[in-house]
């Protein structure tokens, strides 16, 4: 009788002890029971935002670039050109002495279903001779255009056509003289290296026919049909042709995009006066334009009492008013959120520092909202906690870069591990003024009463 009442009593010990606390309730294990919880879930909060220019950005050498030139009707006009160099990957080329030019060009495989503008636009595209050789070690600006010769090798007006392979092609013939000494220089084709030290590679350029809408493409460099192409026959009596192709890929092959951008008044006044941007927000990938983002609420409240961030979101939503254009203009598939420091320069938010918190962190394309959803949770909880200053954040197109190095360019406040030269799509944004669609600021967290 004795044992059973002792095993009462402890069971009833431990079912007391038990039920103090519910840990699948978010944080009761580590908050203290005389502290009065609050929770408070905030919703469309205001949040204000003005569109700014870049100086210039990184661009660096994968496989895909863009060409092209065109007039957005609500961006303005983008010229965008390519630094290249050709690449052999035998030794000691010859293609003999009898050997006969018969064409040359240069053809560049490009998406015709993904572009902005007029896909059927006939641009001119200039071809000009590097003058220095590129390093591939190297980071270059898509400002930088001082590589290359003023005198192109060949202008050549075309647009996209189908290749017998089915895929998208830019044909940009070049000039016969020029190809003829390509052909019959056997002594700078011994190796790569040998040749690239003569032919230090290429710059690509379009422009606009007859101040018409154009179109940007973007070009796949590494694609086994994309290269310079010599047509030859082994003699004048010969009627074969023969294809040889310089490739734009390999362990030496270097390529960056360059970008001249001229904005439309209507964004170019706003870069002067923050108080345009209550009507729209305009957002170009390539280093054309971002976002300066303000969202008042996020202030220091450890003066007064502790909370914990549960959720803390931005929203921002596309306009659809801009959205109708007969041609083809795309939406950023995805967007980035940075904050500001001190002197202007873009910092990772806390919520980019960690793989798992990137996960939440979003900024992808939703299209059931029609727009972009940010989680700040960390980051609102270290201006909460007085550990970092709300000066205000950076929205802008880019890819973020998960080892997260903290780099810049000489004065250059931007960071260097962001791509931004992978995305060329552009989206107007609802400003503040906007009443259905303004951005917002929605914060779900816990107040503690008592420290």
């Amino acid at each position: 009788m004795k044992v059973t009442l002792r095993i009462i009593l402890a069971a009833l010990i431990f079912f007391v002890v038990s039920c103090k606390k519910d840990h699948s309730v978010l944080g009761v294990d580590v908050q203290p029971s005389i502290d009065d919880l609050n929770a408070e879930n905030l919703r469309n909060l205001p949040v204000s935002g003005h569109t700014l220019p870049y100086d210039s950005i990184a661009s660096y050498g994968q496989r895909y670039k863009f060409i092209g030139s065109n007039n957005d009707p609500h961006f303005g006009r983008t010229d965008m050109g390519i630094y290249l160099n050709a690449n052999i990957n035998v030794s000691n080329l010859d293609f003999g002495a009898s050997s006969v030019i018969s064409s040359a060009e240069i053809i560049l495989v490009v998406n015709d279903v993904e572009y902005a503008g007029n896909k059927d636009a006939v641009l001119s595209y200039s071809v000009f001779p590097m003058k220095d050789q590129l390093n591939i070690s190297e980071i270059y600006f898509t400002s930088d255009t001082r590589h290359h010769d003023p005198t192109p090798i060949c202008t050549y007006a075309t647009s996209y056509t189908i290749s017998e392979s089915g895929k998208a092609v830019i044909k940009i013939k070049l000039d016969s003289l020029y190809a003829t000494g390509l052909l019959h220089d056997k002594d700078n084709l011994t190796s790569n290296d040998v040749f690239q030290a003569k032919y230090k590679g290429y710059y690509i350029a379009a422009s606009l026919q007859n101040n018409d809408e154009g179109v940007i493409y973007k070009a796949d460099l590494d694609d086994d049909l994309s290269g310079l192409y010599l047509h030859y026959k082994s003699s004048a009596a010969n009627d074969t042709i023969v294809d040889f192709r310089f490739t734009f890929t390999g362990s030496k092959a270097a390529k960056y995009n360059t970008v001249k951008y001229t904005p439309k008044q209507t964004i170019k006044d706003q870069f002067l006066d923050s108080t345009l941007g209550a009507t729209n927000l305009y957002l170009k990938g390539m280093g054309m334009t971002k976002v300066k983002i303000q969202i008042p609420f996020l202030r220091n409240y450890s003066d007064s009492f502790k909370v914990a961030v549960n959720r803390a979101e931005l929203i921002v939503y596309v306009d659809p008013a801009f959205t109708g254009e007969t041609s083809r203009y795309y939406a950023p598939p995805k967007l980035v959120l940075l904050s500001i420091d001190s002197t202007g320069r873009e910092t990772y938010v806390q919520d980019l520092l960690s793989s798992t918190d990137y996960a939440r962190f979003d900024g992808v394309y939703n299209s059931s909202v029609n727009g972009y959803v940010f989680n700040i949770a960390r980051e609102a909880q270290l201006i909460f906690n007085g550990a970092k200053k709300n000066r205000g954040f950076y929205l802008v197109v880019a890819d973020a870069d998960l080892s997260l190095a903290t780099i810049y360019a000489g004065n250059s406040k931007e960071l260097l591990p962001l791509k931004r030269d992978n995305y060329y799509e552009r989206i107007v944004l609802a400003g503040s003024n906007n009443a259905q669609l303004k951005p917002v600021f929605n914060l779900n967290y816990v107040r503690f009463k008592n420290d």
